[in-house]
C-alpha cells in the first residue's frame, strides 16, 4: 500500500473536522452572530474557494484596471500571505513599489509592478488596511484580494474564480484536496468566474452549484507577451527567443504554466516547478545555469508571479524572460463590466446597487 493512502483515512478525518469548523463559522456570519465592519467605500472582494491556483492576481488587476478606466480610484487590499513584515504594509503608493519580497507577498508586489496609478496594502485585519487606503490615498474603491474567506470586512461585490479544469465536484476539504471551504458556498458569491475555461461547458460544470442564482461567466489567463527580466520591455509573442528553454515555477498550479508554454509551442528542454511561494537563492540559479547547459539551452522563462522573487537567484548565464499573461472574459463580458460598475456606485451617492443573489 502506497503512503499517500495509509495517510488517506486520517486526511478524511481532518477533512471532516475541518468541514464542521468551516460551516459553524459560516453559520455565525450568515446569522450576524461574528461582526462584520463596513468600509465607507465600496468593497469589490475577489476571491476562490481553493488553496491556490485559480487566477486570482490576474482577475484582481482587471478589476482595478477596468475602475481606473471608469475615473475611480481604487486601491488594493491584500492579506499578504507569506510576507515576512506583519501589521499594515504599503507595498505601493500607486506611483512606486516601496517593498519586495520575500517582505511583502509576492502577489502584493506584482500588483504594485502592474498598476500603475494604484495603491496596494496589505495587512491580516483587512477593515484596518481598507480604512487605511481611504484616508491615506483618497481611494473611493476597495479591490479585496483573496477575500471570499475574510468576511470580517463587509463587500458590495463577491467574485468567486473557480478553476475549470478542477471544478469543486472533483475536489475535497483541506487537508484531504484543496478546498477552503465546501461547493455549497458558492451561493453567498455574487458572480462566479469559470476560469481557465476552454469550452461553453464549462459555466455549467462550475454553476450546478449556485443553480442559476448567481450569474457565472467564463474567463481564460491568456498569454500576451514576453517580458525580460529584470523588469524589461514586453515583447509580442511572436518574438518568441530563439532555441530551447529552461522553465521554472513556483504555483500552486505549475501544470497551467507548462500547458501555456505548450499551447504555444516553446521548446522546453527541462521544466523544474517549485513549491509555491518559493523564494529563489543563489543555489537555484547555480542548479538553472548548470541544467541549461547540460540541455543545450539557450534562455530561461519564468511567470510573472515569480518574477518579483528572483532577486536571490544570481545572473543566469543566458536571457531570462517572464510570460506575460492576461485575464479575458470569453463569455459574459458584459455581465462582468456592470456588476463591477454596479458595485464601485453603490456607496457613493450614484445610480445603481450591487448584484445579489
Amino acid at each position: 500500500m502506497k503512503a499517500g493512502e495509509l495517510l488517506r483515512p486520517a486526511l478524511a478525518l481532518a477533512a471532516g473536522i475541518y468541514g464542521v469548523a468551516v460551516r459553524s463559522r459560516r453559520l455565525a456570519y450568515d446569522r450576524r452572530w461574528a461582526r462584520i465592519e463596513e468600509l465607507p467605500v465600496p468593497v469589490i472582494s475577489v476571491g476562490n474557494l481553493t488553496a491556490g491556483g485559480a487566477g486570482k492576481t490576474p482577475c484582481v488587476a482587471d478589476v482595478a484596471r477596468r475602475l481606473l478606466g471608469e475615473g475611480f480610484h481604487p486601491a488594493v487590499v491584500s492579506r499578504g500571505y507569506k510576507g515576512r513584515r506583519k501589521g499594515l504594509v504599503v507595498v505601493s503608493d500607486g506611483a512606486r513599489r516601496l517593498a519586495v519580497p520575500p517582505e511583502v507577498a509576492d502577489e502584493a508586489a506584482m500588483l504594485a509592478d502592474q498598476l500603475p496609478g494604484v495603491p496596494v496594502l496589505t495587512g491580516a485585519c483587512r477593515p484596518l488596511v481598507g480604512r487605511a487606503a481611504v484616508e491615506r490615498f483618497g481611494a473611493d474603491v476597495i479591490v479585496l484580494d483573496d477575500g471570499f474567506q475574510h468576511r470580517a470586512c463587509g463587500r458590495d461585490l463577491d467574485i468567486v474564480l473557480v478553476d475549470a479544469g478542477r471544478p469543486p465536484s472533483t475536489d475535497a476539504l483541506l487537508p484531504l484536496g484543496r478546498l477552503r471551504e465546501p461547493p455549497s458556498s458558492l451561493r453567498r458569491a455574487n458572480l462566479v468566474v469559470a476560469t481557465k475555461s476552454a469550452k461553453p461547458e464549462d459555466a455549467v460544470v462550475v454553476g450546478q452549484w449556485v443553480w442559476g442564482r448567481v450569474p457565472v461567466v467564463r474567463a481564460q489567463h491568456a498569454p500576451v507577451g514576453w517580458r525580460s527580466l529584470p523588469g524589461g520591455r514586453l515583447m509580442p509573442l511572436s518574438e518568441r527567443p530563439k532555441g530551447t528553454a529552461i522553465a521554472f515555477c513556483g504555483l500552486a498550479s505549475p501544470a497551467s504554466f507548462r500547458r501555456s508554454l505548450a499551447d504555444l509551442r516553446v521548446p522546453v528542454a527541462g521544466f523544474a516547478a517549485y513549491r509555491d511561494h518559493h523564494l529563489y537563492r543563489a543555489s537555484d540559479g547555480a542548479f538553472l545555469a548548470t541544467w541549461a547547459r547540460a540541455l543545450g539551452a539557450s534562455w530561461f522563462v519564468t511567470t510573472e508571479k515569480d518574477a518579483v522573487r528572483l532577486s536571490g537567484l544570481g545572473q543566469l548565464p543566458y536571457p531570462t524572460y517572464a510570460l506575460a499573461i492576461e485575464f479575458r472574459i470569453v463569455e459574459g463580458a458584459e455581465t462582468w463590466h456592470e456588476a463591477i460598475l454596479t458595485a464601485a456606485r453603490g456607496k457613493l451617492g450614484l445610480e445603481g446597487t450591487a448584484i445579489m443573489p
